[in-house]
Formats: C-alpha cells, structure tokens, sequence
C-alpha cells in the first residue's frame, strides 16, 4: 500500500462517517415524520454534507500525485473531515429531544452549524497558501463561497435567505465535484 492509499483509506473512512450520519438521520427523519415537522434547512443542510464529502473525495484524488503520508496530512485530514462530521451529527435533534420541528431546532443550532462548516474550507485555503500554491479561479468557488456563504447567513437570519444560502453552497459543491 503506498502512502497515498493509506491517506485516501483514512480520509474516505472519516468522510464516510459523516455520509453514514446524515444518511441515518434521514432515515430518522422519515420514520419520525408523522409528529416531526421536516422543513427545508436540514435537508438542504444534510445535502451539502453530502456533496462536500463527495468533492473533498474528488479533491483528495486530483491531489494524489503529490499528497504524501506525513503525520502533517493526517492531522490535516482529520481536522478537514471533522467538522462535516459533528455537523452531519449535530444537525438532528436527539431522539429523546422534544422539537417538533426541524426547522426550529435548525434555527436554533444554525449559528454554531454554520460556524464549525466553515473550517474545512478554511484550513484546506490556508494550508495551500502556506505550500505556496497560487489561488486559482475556480478557487473562489472552492474556498470563497463555502466561507463567505456561512458567514453571511448566521448575520443575516431569514429562513428564506438560509434556504437560498443552504442550496446555494449544496449546489457549489456539487459543481466542484466536477471540476
């Protein structure tokens, strides 16, 4: 196994773990859809983690030509991998929880979701810059939306302009995936 396949095998495993939490929590979802009123934030929350995984497992294979196994990229790795994790956990209530509504219990949590998104794009940005690699267009949807779309909606708190902002990065990185 080379170092490379070693990284991608961690990666995909700390990546998955957040895919299986959002895809238990909308499996959760539905069986409880009877007394829990569904709304749009997590499910549109619930599809930018979805997406984000799958383009970070796209970016991370664009990458393998020169990503090393070092202690420096695990440590990257998780740091990248966890916030979508404790978002795809933290973003449905408890079951023993008593909302009903996640579009309530979304707008009550929605500040420090949308903080913890912001990291993964962040630290991805600021460990380029620090390898000297040159922003690149395309690098505005990369780097710019996931962290200015986030920021803007926890100042702004309209649900409607959440909906937008929640499509909006879902559909980025569903972009990016691609490129």
């Amino acid at each position: 196994m080379t170092g490379f396949e070693f990284l991608f095998a961690f990666v995909s495993l700390l990546l998955g773990l957040a895919v299986a939490a959002v895809a238990t929590g909308f499996a959760d979802m539905w069986r409880g859809r009877e007394t829990l009123s569904v709304g749009l934030a997590t499910p549109l929350l619930g599809f930018y983690i979805l997406m984000a995984a799958v383009q970070a497992w796209m970016a991370l294979w664009g990458a393998r030509d020169f990503l090393q196994m070092t202690p420096g990229e695990l440590l990257r790795s998780v740091v990248v991998a966890m916030p979508y994790i404790f978002v795809a956990r933290a973003m449905f209530p408890l079951q023993h929880d008593r909302w009903t509504s996640l579009e309530s219990y979304y707008e009550r949590h929605s500040r420090v979701l949308l903080a913890v998104l912001m990291v993964s794009p962040a630290v991805i940005c600021l460990t380029n810059l620090l390898r000297g690699l040159q922003l690149q267009p395309l690098d505005v949807l990369a780097y710019g939306v996931p962290i200015l779309m986030p920021a803007a909606m926890m100042l702004w708190r309209r649900p409607a302009f959440h909906w937008l902002g929640l499509s909006v990065l879902g559909l980025n990185a569903l972009l990016l995936t691609f490129f």
